[in-house]
């Protein structure tokens, strides 16, 4: 588990874009196209590399 590389050890859902034509589901899938952009990174590499209170 340790020399795994981290898609390997992955787990959860693969995220989908979002659907709908309203301004939340808008918002949403742009959010979602930002994160794809970034390389879909964790939750946990997302806060430990931009977390503002540590």
């Amino acid at each position: 588990m340790g020399n795994e590389p981290d898609r390997a050890r992955r787990r959860g859902r693969v995220a989908k874009a979002p659907v709908g034509d309203g301004p939340a589901a808008v918002f949403a899938r742009q959010l979602w196209e930002l994160k794809q952009q970034a390389g879909d990174p964790s939750y946990d590499v997302m806060r430990a590399e931009h977390a503002r209170w540590r």
